[in-house]
Protein backbone atom coordinates (compact mmCIF):
# COMPACT_ATOMS: atom_id res chain seq x y z
CA UNK A 1 0.00 0.00 0.00
CA UNK A 2 1.66 3.41 -0.86
CA UNK A 3 2.02 5.54 2.10
CA UNK A 4 0.36 9.21 2.53
CA UNK A 5 1.26 12.18 4.63
CA UNK A 6 -0.43 14.59 6.26
CA UNK A 7 0.59 17.96 7.52
CA UNK A 8 -0.64 17.81 11.52
CA UNK A 9 0.79 18.33 14.65
CA UNK A 10 1.08 15.25 17.54
CA UNK A 11 -1.98 13.70 19.27
CA UNK A 12 -1.90 14.66 22.59
CA UNK A 13 -3.62 12.10 25.34
CA UNK A 14 -4.08 13.02 29.17
CA UNK A 15 -2.13 10.97 31.19
CA UNK A 16 -4.99 10.22 33.24
CA UNK A 17 -6.35 9.08 30.34
CA UNK A 18 -8.39 12.24 29.64
CA UNK A 19 -9.29 13.98 26.53
CA UNK A 20 -7.14 13.23 23.68
CA UNK A 21 -7.09 16.64 21.26
CA UNK A 22 -5.89 17.12 17.91
CA UNK A 23 -3.21 19.71 17.66
CA UNK A 24 -3.62 23.47 16.68
CA UNK A 25 -3.18 23.83 13.00
CA UNK A 26 0.08 23.18 11.37
CA UNK A 27 2.65 25.87 11.27
CA UNK A 28 5.17 26.33 9.04
CA UNK A 29 8.01 23.93 9.27
CA UNK A 30 6.31 21.02 10.91
CA UNK A 31 7.35 17.93 9.89
CA UNK A 32 4.84 15.40 7.74
CA UNK A 33 3.59 12.63 9.39
CA UNK A 34 3.32 9.12 7.58
CA UNK A 35 -0.73 7.91 8.19
CA UNK A 36 -0.09 4.42 9.46
CA UNK A 37 -1.25 1.54 7.82
CA UNK A 38 -3.94 -0.96 8.42
CA UNK A 39 -2.54 -3.00 11.84
CA UNK A 40 -4.55 -5.81 14.41
CA UNK A 41 -3.73 -4.72 17.85
CA UNK A 42 -1.93 -7.82 19.47
CA UNK A 43 -3.70 -7.96 22.84
CA UNK A 44 -2.05 -10.45 25.80
CA UNK A 45 -4.12 -12.21 28.12
CA UNK A 46 -3.88 -9.47 30.69
CA UNK A 47 -6.88 -7.07 31.43
CA UNK A 48 -6.47 -3.71 30.24
CA UNK A 49 -9.20 -1.59 31.63
CA UNK A 50 -8.42 0.01 34.73
CA UNK A 51 -10.78 -1.57 37.61
CA UNK A 52 -12.47 1.29 39.53
CA UNK A 53 -15.39 2.63 38.02
CA UNK A 54 -14.57 6.14 37.81
CA UNK A 55 -11.11 4.89 36.09
CA UNK A 56 -13.31 2.53 33.64
CA UNK A 57 -15.48 5.73 32.64
CA UNK A 58 -12.70 8.09 32.01
CA UNK A 59 -10.87 4.91 30.00
CA UNK A 60 -14.21 4.70 27.89
CA UNK A 61 -14.33 8.71 27.45
CA UNK A 62 -10.81 8.59 26.69
CA UNK A 63 -11.21 5.84 23.63
CA UNK A 64 -14.64 7.81 22.10
CA UNK A 65 -12.23 10.76 22.11
CA UNK A 66 -9.55 8.95 20.21
CA UNK A 67 -12.17 7.73 17.95
CA UNK A 68 -13.05 11.59 17.24
CA UNK A 69 -9.33 12.16 16.50
CA UNK A 70 -8.88 9.03 13.97
CA UNK A 71 -12.48 10.17 12.29
CA UNK A 72 -11.36 13.78 12.13
CA UNK A 73 -8.51 13.05 10.60
CA UNK A 74 -9.61 9.96 7.98
CA UNK A 75 -6.93 7.07 9.31
CA UNK A 76 -6.38 4.16 10.94
CA UNK A 77 -5.22 3.84 14.78
CA UNK A 78 -1.27 3.65 15.30
CA UNK A 79 -0.35 1.27 18.27
CA UNK A 80 0.01 3.74 20.58
CA UNK A 81 -3.73 4.70 20.16
CA UNK A 82 -5.00 1.23 20.02
CA UNK A 83 -3.37 1.38 23.97
CA UNK A 84 -5.50 4.05 24.90
CA UNK A 85 -8.91 2.05 22.73
CA UNK A 86 -8.35 -0.85 23.84
CA UNK A 87 -8.94 0.23 27.94
CA UNK A 88 -12.47 0.58 26.09
CA UNK A 89 -14.98 -2.07 28.85
CA UNK A 90 -18.51 -0.61 27.30
CA UNK A 91 -21.09 0.71 30.21
CA UNK A 92 -22.17 -2.59 32.07
CA UNK A 93 -19.83 -2.04 34.76
CA UNK A 94 -20.19 1.71 35.27
CA UNK A 95 -24.24 2.13 34.98
CA UNK A 96 -24.19 5.43 37.28
CA UNK A 97 -22.66 7.43 34.70
CA UNK A 98 -26.02 7.84 33.05
CA UNK A 99 -27.79 8.32 36.58
CA UNK A 100 -28.67 11.99 37.02
CA UNK A 101 -29.08 11.65 40.26
CA UNK A 102 -25.35 10.94 40.85
CA UNK A 103 -24.17 14.49 41.53
CA UNK A 104 -20.57 12.88 42.11
CA UNK A 105 -20.71 11.48 38.29
CA UNK A 106 -21.46 14.75 37.26
CA UNK A 107 -18.56 16.13 35.28
CA UNK A 108 -18.05 12.72 33.69
CA UNK A 109 -21.27 12.62 32.77
CA UNK A 110 -21.07 16.14 31.11
CA UNK A 111 -17.94 15.52 29.27
CA UNK A 112 -19.43 11.66 27.78
CA UNK A 113 -22.57 13.57 26.70
CA UNK A 114 -20.73 16.05 24.56
CA UNK A 115 -18.87 13.46 22.93
CA UNK A 116 -22.39 11.69 21.74
CA UNK A 117 -25.34 12.38 19.81
CA UNK A 118 -29.13 11.81 21.78
CA UNK A 119 -29.51 8.37 20.04
CA UNK A 120 -25.81 7.15 20.98
CA UNK A 121 -26.66 8.49 24.35
CA UNK A 122 -29.61 6.55 24.85
CA UNK A 123 -28.14 3.31 22.69
CA UNK A 124 -24.82 3.28 25.30
CA UNK A 125 -27.65 3.38 28.70
CA UNK A 126 -29.55 0.78 26.83
CA UNK A 127 -26.34 -1.40 27.15
CA UNK A 128 -25.63 -1.36 30.61
CA UNK A 129 -28.38 -4.30 31.05
CA UNK A 130 -25.86 -6.56 29.36
CA UNK A 131 -22.56 -5.12 28.32
CA UNK A 132 -20.45 -7.15 29.97
CA UNK A 133 -16.91 -8.12 28.66
CA UNK A 134 -14.96 -11.33 28.85
CA UNK A 135 -11.44 -12.14 30.58
CA UNK A 136 -8.97 -12.58 27.58
CA UNK A 137 -7.16 -15.32 29.45
CA UNK A 138 -10.49 -17.06 29.04
CA UNK A 139 -10.87 -16.58 25.72
CA UNK A 140 -7.32 -17.84 24.60
CA UNK A 141 -8.25 -20.58 26.23
CA UNK A 142 -11.50 -20.96 24.28
CA UNK A 143 -9.71 -20.44 21.40
CA UNK A 144 -7.19 -23.54 21.98
CA UNK A 145 -10.17 -25.70 22.36
CA UNK A 146 -10.92 -24.86 18.90
CA UNK A 147 -7.58 -25.16 17.20
CA UNK A 148 -7.44 -28.29 19.50
CA UNK A 149 -10.82 -29.56 17.91
CA UNK A 150 -9.22 -29.21 14.33
CA UNK A 151 -9.98 -25.42 13.69
CA UNK A 152 -7.56 -24.80 10.67
CA UNK A 153 -9.04 -21.74 8.91
CA UNK A 154 -12.30 -20.00 7.41
CA UNK A 155 -14.97 -17.45 8.20
CA UNK A 156 -15.51 -17.33 11.95
CA UNK A 157 -18.95 -15.37 13.69
CA UNK A 158 -18.84 -13.48 17.36
CA UNK A 159 -22.18 -12.23 17.78
CA UNK A 160 -22.41 -9.56 19.80
CA UNK A 161 -18.42 -8.87 19.62
CA UNK A 162 -18.08 -5.88 22.06
CA UNK A 163 -14.89 -4.31 21.49
CA UNK A 164 -13.66 -7.43 19.38
CA UNK A 165 -11.62 -9.36 22.01
CA UNK A 166 -12.23 -12.87 20.59
CA UNK A 167 -11.21 -11.30 17.45
CA UNK A 168 -8.17 -10.00 19.09
CA UNK A 169 -6.84 -13.49 19.96
CA UNK A 170 -8.13 -15.35 16.68
CA UNK A 171 -5.35 -17.66 15.25
CA UNK A 172 -4.02 -15.99 12.08
CA UNK A 173 -6.12 -18.30 9.89
CA UNK A 174 -9.53 -16.92 10.64
CA UNK A 175 -11.45 -14.30 9.05
CA UNK A 176 -13.33 -12.70 11.65
CA UNK A 177 -16.69 -11.61 11.57
CA UNK A 178 -17.88 -9.33 14.48
CA UNK A 179 -21.36 -8.02 15.11
CA UNK A 180 -21.75 -5.08 17.18
CA UNK A 181 -25.51 -3.32 18.15
CA UNK A 182 -23.74 -0.58 19.70
CA UNK A 183 -22.00 2.05 17.26
CA UNK A 184 -19.50 3.15 19.47
CA UNK A 185 -18.36 -0.02 20.65
CA UNK A 186 -18.42 -1.45 16.39
CA UNK A 187 -16.09 1.82 15.78
CA UNK A 188 -14.01 0.89 18.39
CA UNK A 189 -13.54 -3.02 17.36
CA UNK A 190 -13.16 -1.82 14.06
CA UNK A 191 -10.30 0.97 14.75
CA UNK A 192 -8.58 -2.16 16.81
CA UNK A 193 -9.07 -4.86 14.45
CA UNK A 194 -8.97 -3.55 10.58
CA UNK A 195 -8.52 -6.78 8.96
CA UNK A 196 -12.24 -8.02 10.61
CA UNK A 197 -15.59 -7.58 9.13
CA UNK A 198 -16.99 -5.36 12.01
CA UNK A 199 -21.36 -5.01 11.03
CA UNK A 200 -22.93 -2.36 13.34
CA UNK A 201 -26.29 -3.71 13.92
CA UNK A 202 -28.73 -5.93 16.08
CA UNK A 203 -27.94 -9.11 15.40
CA UNK A 204 -31.79 -10.22 14.97
CA UNK A 205 -30.77 -7.52 11.78
CA UNK A 206 -27.64 -9.79 10.59
CA UNK A 207 -28.52 -11.60 6.98
CA UNK A 208 -26.33 -14.01 5.61
CA UNK A 209 -26.89 -17.27 4.26
CA UNK A 210 -27.03 -20.37 6.39
CA UNK A 211 -23.88 -22.49 6.78
CA UNK A 212 -21.27 -19.27 6.22
CA UNK A 213 -18.75 -19.82 9.21
CA UNK A 214 -16.87 -22.71 10.09
CA UNK A 215 -16.86 -21.87 13.70
CA UNK A 216 -18.65 -19.46 15.92
CA UNK A 217 -17.30 -17.97 19.13
CA UNK A 218 -17.88 -15.45 22.20
CA UNK A 219 -20.13 -13.98 25.06
CA UNK A 220 -23.97 -14.07 23.89
CA UNK A 221 -25.86 -11.07 25.96
CA UNK A 222 -28.23 -12.28 28.47
CA UNK A 223 -31.46 -11.76 29.92
CA UNK A 224 -34.90 -11.27 29.27
CA UNK A 225 -35.28 -9.04 26.20
CA UNK A 226 -36.68 -10.98 23.25
CA UNK A 227 -35.66 -9.77 19.97
CA UNK A 228 -38.06 -9.95 16.94
CA UNK A 229 -36.52 -12.00 13.84
CA UNK A 230 -38.69 -14.11 11.84
CA UNK A 231 -36.23 -15.54 10.27
CA UNK A 232 -34.23 -17.73 13.79
CA UNK A 233 -36.14 -16.74 17.02
CA UNK A 234 -39.35 -17.41 15.88
CA UNK A 235 -39.80 -19.06 19.26
CA UNK A 236 -39.47 -15.57 20.77
CA UNK A 237 -36.46 -16.97 22.97
CA UNK A 238 -34.94 -14.41 25.54
CA UNK A 239 -31.26 -13.09 23.83
CA UNK A 240 -28.89 -15.38 25.21
CA UNK A 241 -30.58 -18.33 23.70
CA UNK A 242 -31.64 -16.35 20.37
CA UNK A 243 -27.96 -15.44 19.57
CA UNK A 244 -27.02 -19.64 20.05
CA UNK A 245 -29.86 -20.82 18.03
CA UNK A 246 -29.09 -18.14 15.38
CA UNK A 247 -25.39 -18.80 15.42
CA UNK A 248 -26.17 -22.93 14.98
CA UNK A 249 -28.09 -22.11 11.86
CA UNK A 250 -25.17 -19.70 10.72
CA UNK A 251 -22.35 -22.46 11.06
CA UNK A 252 -21.95 -25.03 8.63
CA UNK A 253 -22.19 -29.03 9.68
CA UNK A 254 -19.42 -29.98 11.81
CA UNK A 255 -18.67 -26.62 12.85
CA UNK A 256 -18.25 -25.76 16.38
CA UNK A 257 -20.29 -23.18 18.02
CA UNK A 258 -18.21 -21.99 21.18
CA UNK A 259 -19.69 -19.64 23.40
CA UNK A 260 -20.25 -17.81 27.02
CA UNK A 261 -23.89 -17.78 28.09
CA UNK A 262 -25.80 -17.06 31.59
CA UNK A 263 -26.35 -20.49 33.36
CA UNK A 264 -30.16 -19.72 32.42
CA UNK A 265 -29.59 -21.51 28.95
CA UNK A 266 -28.91 -24.73 30.41
CA UNK A 267 -30.91 -24.89 34.32
CA UNK A 268 -34.35 -22.88 32.58
CA UNK A 269 -37.22 -25.61 33.66
CA UNK A 270 -38.55 -24.49 30.03
CA UNK A 271 -36.48 -26.67 27.92
CA UNK A 272 -38.13 -25.33 24.61
CA UNK A 273 -34.54 -23.39 23.83
CA UNK A 274 -32.55 -26.06 24.38
CA UNK A 275 -34.77 -28.76 22.37
CA UNK A 276 -34.18 -26.02 19.57
CA UNK A 277 -30.14 -26.17 20.00
CA UNK A 278 -30.64 -30.06 19.81
CA UNK A 279 -32.25 -30.36 17.07
CA UNK A 280 -29.40 -28.39 15.04
CA UNK A 281 -26.30 -29.58 16.80
CA UNK A 282 -25.02 -31.84 19.87
CA UNK A 283 -23.55 -30.92 22.42
CA UNK A 284 -19.81 -31.40 22.95
CA UNK A 285 -19.30 -30.70 26.26
CA UNK A 286 -19.67 -27.59 29.00
CA UNK A 287 -18.05 -26.07 31.96
CA UNK A 288 -20.28 -24.27 34.51
CA UNK A 289 -17.31 -21.60 35.23
CA UNK A 290 -17.05 -19.86 39.20
CA UNK A 291 -19.67 -16.87 40.41
CA UNK A 292 -17.11 -13.41 39.19
CA UNK A 293 -15.27 -15.26 36.55
CA UNK A 294 -15.95 -12.14 35.07
CA UNK A 295 -16.05 -9.39 37.88
CA UNK A 296 -12.13 -8.46 37.38
CA UNK A 297 -13.07 -7.28 33.48
CA UNK A 298 -16.79 -7.13 32.99
CA UNK A 299 -18.03 -5.85 36.50
CA UNK A 300 -19.90 -8.76 37.29
CA UNK A 301 -20.49 -11.97 39.22
CA UNK A 302 -23.35 -14.26 36.83
CA UNK A 303 -23.14 -17.78 36.92
CA UNK A 304 -22.20 -18.30 33.22
CA UNK A 305 -21.28 -21.65 31.14
CA UNK A 306 -18.96 -22.56 28.70
CA UNK A 307 -21.19 -24.12 26.10
CA UNK A 308 -19.23 -26.01 23.12
CA UNK A 309 -21.98 -27.42 20.06
CA UNK A 310 -20.85 -29.39 17.05
CA UNK A 311 -23.33 -28.65 14.54
CA UNK A 312 -24.81 -31.81 12.97
CA UNK A 313 -24.43 -33.60 10.13
CA UNK A 314 -27.56 -34.97 8.52
CA UNK A 315 -26.83 -38.43 8.73
CA UNK A 316 -26.03 -38.30 12.61
CA UNK A 317 -27.69 -39.52 15.75
CA UNK A 318 -27.98 -37.17 18.52
CA UNK A 319 -25.00 -37.77 21.11
CA UNK A 320 -25.67 -38.64 24.57
CA UNK A 321 -24.59 -35.23 25.86
CA UNK A 322 -26.93 -33.47 23.63
CA UNK A 323 -29.91 -35.87 25.66
CA UNK A 324 -28.61 -34.80 29.03
CA UNK A 325 -28.31 -31.36 28.02
CA UNK A 326 -32.05 -31.01 26.75
CA UNK A 327 -33.17 -32.61 30.56
CA UNK A 328 -33.07 -30.60 33.92
CA UNK A 329 -33.28 -32.45 37.34
CA UNK A 330 -33.53 -31.31 40.63
CA UNK A 331 -30.56 -31.83 43.50
CA UNK A 332 -29.65 -30.41 46.53
CA UNK A 333 -28.19 -27.17 46.77
CA UNK A 334 -26.62 -25.56 50.14
CA UNK A 335 -27.38 -22.07 50.85
CA UNK A 336 -25.98 -19.94 53.29
CA UNK A 337 -27.12 -21.47 56.13
CA UNK A 338 -26.30 -24.52 55.54
CA UNK A 339 -29.33 -25.99 54.24
CA UNK A 340 -29.82 -28.18 51.10
CA UNK A 341 -32.76 -26.82 49.06
CA UNK A 342 -33.83 -28.49 45.61
CA UNK A 343 -32.84 -26.94 42.86
CA UNK A 344 -33.40 -27.33 38.78
CA UNK A 345 -29.99 -27.99 37.49
CA UNK A 346 -29.37 -29.06 33.92
CA UNK A 347 -28.75 -32.42 33.30
CA UNK A 348 -25.28 -32.16 31.50
CA UNK A 349 -24.12 -31.26 35.04
CA UNK A 350 -25.79 -33.15 36.77
CA UNK A 351 -24.10 -36.68 34.96
CA UNK A 352 -20.40 -34.63 34.34
CA UNK A 353 -19.93 -32.35 38.33
CA UNK A 354 -16.23 -32.60 37.45
CA UNK A 355 -17.51 -30.04 35.00
CA UNK A 356 -18.57 -27.28 37.37
CA UNK A 357 -15.46 -25.35 38.59
CA UNK A 358 -16.24 -25.40 42.13
CA UNK A 359 -19.17 -25.66 44.84
CA UNK A 360 -22.59 -24.84 43.66
CA UNK A 361 -24.39 -22.80 46.29
CA UNK A 362 -27.58 -21.20 46.78
CA UNK A 363 -27.21 -17.20 47.85
CA UNK A 364 -28.11 -13.56 46.76
CA UNK A 365 -27.58 -12.34 43.65
CA UNK A 366 -27.86 -9.85 40.56
CA UNK A 367 -31.54 -11.09 40.01
CA UNK A 368 -33.07 -12.49 43.51
CA UNK A 369 -32.04 -13.65 47.14
CA UNK A 370 -32.46 -17.13 45.71
CA UNK A 371 -29.44 -17.05 43.36
CA UNK A 372 -27.54 -20.41 42.24
CA UNK A 373 -23.41 -19.25 42.85
CA UNK A 374 -20.70 -21.44 41.91
CA UNK A 375 -17.56 -21.19 44.77
CA UNK A 376 -14.61 -21.89 42.77
CA UNK A 377 -11.25 -20.30 42.16
CA UNK A 378 -11.35 -17.37 39.92
CA UNK A 379 -8.12 -15.80 38.49
CA UNK A 380 -5.14 -17.75 37.03
CA UNK A 381 -6.24 -21.72 39.11
CA UNK A 382 -9.73 -20.96 37.26
CA UNK A 383 -8.37 -20.54 33.86
CA UNK A 384 -5.77 -23.67 34.38
CA UNK A 385 -9.19 -26.02 35.26
CA UNK A 386 -10.77 -24.47 32.67
CA UNK A 387 -8.39 -25.09 29.84
CA UNK A 388 -8.17 -28.60 31.55
CA UNK A 389 -11.76 -29.25 31.29
CA UNK A 390 -12.01 -28.32 27.65
CA UNK A 391 -8.96 -30.54 26.60
CA UNK A 392 -10.48 -33.46 27.74
CA UNK A 393 -13.85 -32.45 26.51
CA UNK A 394 -12.11 -31.70 23.25
CA UNK A 395 -9.75 -35.14 22.96
CA UNK A 396 -13.26 -37.31 23.91
CA UNK A 397 -14.88 -35.93 21.00
CA UNK A 398 -12.09 -36.14 18.41
CA UNK A 399 -11.98 -39.98 20.01
CA UNK A 400 -15.93 -39.90 19.28
CA UNK A 401 -15.12 -38.86 15.57
CA UNK A 402 -16.73 -35.55 16.60
CA UNK A 403 -13.83 -33.16 15.93
CA UNK A 404 -14.60 -29.90 14.07
CA UNK A 405 -14.04 -30.44 10.50
CA UNK A 406 -16.25 -27.78 8.62
CA UNK A 407 -14.15 -25.85 6.51
CA UNK A 408 -14.41 -22.65 4.18
CA UNK A 409 -14.66 -24.91 1.37
CA UNK A 410 -18.07 -26.93 2.76
CA UNK A 411 -19.46 -23.47 4.04
CA UNK A 412 -22.06 -21.62 1.91
CA UNK A 413 -20.71 -19.49 -0.92
CA UNK A 414 -21.32 -15.63 -0.09
CA UNK A 415 -21.97 -12.78 -2.80
CA UNK A 416 -18.25 -11.24 -3.64
CA UNK A 417 -18.57 -8.32 -1.32
CA UNK A 418 -20.83 -9.79 2.19
CA UNK A 419 -17.69 -10.32 4.02
CA UNK A 420 -15.26 -7.37 3.24
CA UNK A 421 -13.47 -6.54 5.77
CA UNK A 422 -13.89 -3.05 7.70
CA UNK A 423 -16.69 -1.37 9.46
CA UNK A 424 -20.20 -2.08 8.11
CA UNK A 425 -23.16 0.06 9.14
CA UNK A 426 -26.55 0.00 8.86
CA UNK A 427 -26.88 1.86 5.38
CA UNK A 428 -23.98 -0.73 3.82
CA UNK A 429 -25.87 -3.54 5.17
CA UNK A 430 -26.11 -6.57 2.29
CA UNK A 431 -30.01 -7.50 2.30
CA UNK A 432 -30.77 -4.99 5.61
CA UNK A 433 -34.21 -3.33 3.67
CA UNK A 434 -35.26 -6.89 2.61
CA UNK A 435 -38.03 -8.30 4.68
CA UNK A 436 -37.95 -11.96 5.50
CA UNK A 437 -40.71 -13.89 2.87
CA UNK A 438 -40.16 -10.57 0.79
CA UNK A 439 -41.59 -12.12 -2.94
CA UNK A 440 -39.56 -10.94 -5.92
CA UNK A 441 -39.29 -11.93 -9.94
CA UNK A 442 -36.32 -13.10 -11.29
CA UNK A 443 -36.44 -12.45 -14.71
CA UNK A 444 -33.00 -14.19 -15.34
CA UNK A 445 -34.30 -17.43 -14.35
CA UNK A 446 -37.95 -16.68 -15.12
CA UNK A 447 -38.71 -18.10 -11.16
CA UNK A 448 -40.79 -16.04 -8.39
CA UNK A 449 -38.10 -16.15 -5.60
CA UNK A 450 -38.98 -15.68 -2.10
CA UNK A 451 -36.22 -14.23 0.89
CA UNK A 452 -35.45 -16.60 3.49
CA UNK A 453 -32.64 -17.08 5.93
CA UNK A 454 -30.41 -18.29 2.98
CA UNK A 455 -30.85 -15.31 1.00
CA UNK A 456 -33.11 -15.90 -2.46
CA UNK A 457 -34.92 -18.98 -3.15
CA UNK A 458 -37.68 -20.61 -5.21
CA UNK A 459 -40.97 -19.70 -3.73
CA UNK A 460 -43.67 -22.97 -3.92
CA UNK A 461 -46.56 -21.55 -5.96
CA UNK A 462 -49.69 -23.75 -6.65
CA UNK A 463 -51.03 -23.64 -10.21
CA UNK A 464 -49.82 -22.02 -13.30
CA UNK A 465 -52.65 -19.21 -13.08
CA UNK A 466 -51.69 -18.46 -9.76
CA UNK A 467 -48.17 -18.51 -10.69
CA UNK A 468 -48.41 -15.71 -13.86
CA UNK A 469 -51.05 -13.78 -11.67
CA UNK A 470 -48.06 -13.21 -9.11
CA UNK A 471 -45.63 -12.62 -11.46
CA UNK A 472 -47.35 -9.52 -13.18
CA UNK A 473 -48.39 -8.46 -9.57
CA UNK A 474 -44.81 -8.28 -8.66
CA UNK A 475 -43.24 -6.72 -12.08
CA UNK A 476 -46.25 -4.30 -11.47
CA UNK A 477 -45.19 -3.38 -8.00
CA UNK A 478 -41.11 -3.19 -9.12
CA UNK A 479 -41.91 -0.58 -11.98
CA UNK A 480 -44.16 1.77 -9.02
CA UNK A 481 -40.98 1.07 -6.97
CA UNK A 482 -38.83 2.37 -9.73
CA UNK A 483 -41.17 5.24 -10.51
CA UNK A 484 -41.16 6.28 -6.98
CA UNK A 485 -37.48 6.70 -6.22
CA UNK A 486 -37.09 8.40 -10.11
CA UNK A 487 -39.87 11.14 -8.64
CA UNK A 488 -37.79 11.19 -5.16
CA UNK A 489 -34.31 11.81 -7.00
CA UNK A 490 -35.37 14.12 -9.65
CA UNK A 491 -34.76 11.95 -12.50
CA UNK A 492 -35.54 13.31 -16.23
CA UNK A 493 -39.18 13.75 -17.21
CA UNK A 494 -38.65 11.48 -20.05
CA UNK A 495 -37.91 8.68 -17.86
CA UNK A 496 -40.87 9.24 -15.36
CA UNK A 497 -43.18 9.31 -18.59
CA UNK A 498 -42.03 6.20 -19.77
CA UNK A 499 -42.32 4.75 -16.49
CA UNK A 500 -45.53 6.15 -16.13
CA UNK A 501 -46.39 4.70 -19.24
CA UNK A 502 -45.38 1.16 -18.23
CA UNK A 503 -47.36 0.73 -15.18
CA UNK A 504 -50.43 1.76 -16.87
CA UNK A 505 -49.86 -1.15 -19.78
CA UNK A 506 -49.05 -3.69 -17.15
CA UNK A 507 -51.87 -2.43 -14.98
CA UNK A 508 -54.87 -2.41 -18.06
CA UNK A 509 -53.27 -6.06 -19.22
CA UNK A 510 -53.63 -7.55 -15.23
CA UNK A 511 -57.55 -6.07 -15.08
CA UNK A 512 -58.48 -7.29 -18.12
CA UNK A 513 -57.21 -11.03 -17.06
CA UNK A 514 -57.66 -11.18 -13.62
CA UNK A 515 -59.77 -8.18 -12.75
CA UNK A 516 -59.32 -5.69 -9.70
CA UNK A 517 -56.61 -6.15 -7.52
CA UNK A 518 -58.20 -5.85 -4.26
CA UNK A 519 -61.36 -7.44 -5.42
CA UNK A 520 -62.55 -10.15 -2.95
CA UNK A 521 -65.04 -13.68 -2.55
CA UNK A 522 -66.60 -14.20 0.27
CA UNK A 523 -66.02 -18.23 1.10
CA UNK A 524 -68.39 -19.72 3.49
CA UNK A 525 -66.80 -23.20 4.68
CA UNK A 526 -69.29 -25.82 5.71
CA UNK A 527 -70.23 -26.55 9.21
CA UNK A 528 -67.92 -29.63 10.76
CA UNK A 529 -69.54 -33.08 11.08
CA UNK A 530 -69.39 -34.91 14.74
CA UNK A 531 -66.82 -37.13 13.04
CA UNK A 532 -64.80 -34.07 11.47
CA UNK A 533 -64.47 -32.31 15.02
CA UNK A 534 -63.36 -35.55 16.58
CA UNK A 535 -61.03 -35.93 14.27
CA UNK A 536 -59.39 -32.61 14.15
CA UNK A 537 -59.49 -33.04 18.23
CA UNK A 538 -57.67 -35.95 17.99
CA UNK A 539 -54.99 -34.48 15.58
CA UNK A 540 -54.37 -31.52 18.48
CA UNK A 541 -54.31 -33.64 21.41
CA UNK A 542 -51.79 -35.86 19.65
CA UNK A 543 -49.64 -32.50 18.36
CA UNK A 544 -49.70 -31.01 21.96
CA UNK A 545 -48.44 -34.24 23.27
CA UNK A 546 -45.89 -34.54 20.50
CA UNK A 547 -44.63 -31.34 21.54
CA UNK A 548 -44.50 -31.06 25.75
CA UNK A 549 -43.01 -34.82 25.18
CA UNK A 550 -39.18 -35.47 25.57
CA UNK A 551 -36.66 -38.06 24.56
CA UNK A 552 -38.60 -40.61 25.45
CA UNK A 553 -41.27 -39.63 23.51
CA UNK A 554 -44.86 -37.97 23.90
CA UNK A 555 -46.50 -36.60 26.67
CA UNK A 556 -48.61 -39.69 28.48
CA UNK A 557 -50.40 -37.91 31.67
CA UNK A 558 -53.39 -35.99 31.51
CA UNK A 559 -54.42 -32.83 28.82
CA UNK A 560 -55.08 -29.56 31.69
CA UNK A 561 -58.39 -28.50 31.16
CA UNK A 562 -56.37 -25.38 29.62
CA UNK A 563 -55.64 -26.87 26.57
CA UNK A 564 -58.83 -28.65 26.03
CA UNK A 565 -60.41 -24.92 26.22
CA UNK A 566 -58.03 -23.73 23.65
Amino acid sequence: MAETVIETTAVEVSEALGSAEAGEEAQPGTAARILPEPVDFAPGVEVLPPSGEKARARANIAAIEMLGVLDSEQRYATAEEQQIIAQWSGWGAVPNIFDTSKSEWAQDRSRLESLLTSQQWNQARFTTVNAHYTDPAIVSVMWDALERAGFSGGRVLEPGCGAGTFIGHAPESATMVGVELDGVTARIAAALYPSAQIRNEGFQHTRVPEDSFTATVGNVPFGALRLHDPAHNKSNLSIHNHFINKSLALTAPGGYVAVISSAFTADAADPRARKEMAERADLIGAVRLPTGAFARVAGTEVVTDVLVFRVREEDRERSEATAQFVATGETGVRDDDGRYLDRSVNGYFAANPHNVLGEMVIGSGMYSNETLKVNGPVGAPMVEALSQRLTAIVDRARAEDLALTATIESTAVAGVNAFDQGLINGAERTGDDIAVDTLRWNEEEQQIQVYGRGGWEQATVRGAKKHDEWRQLLQMRDVAVTLVRSQLEERPRSERIALRGELNSRYDEYLGRYGFINRFEWKIPADLTDAQHDRKLEKSIERWRAKEGNEDGPWQGEIPDAVYER
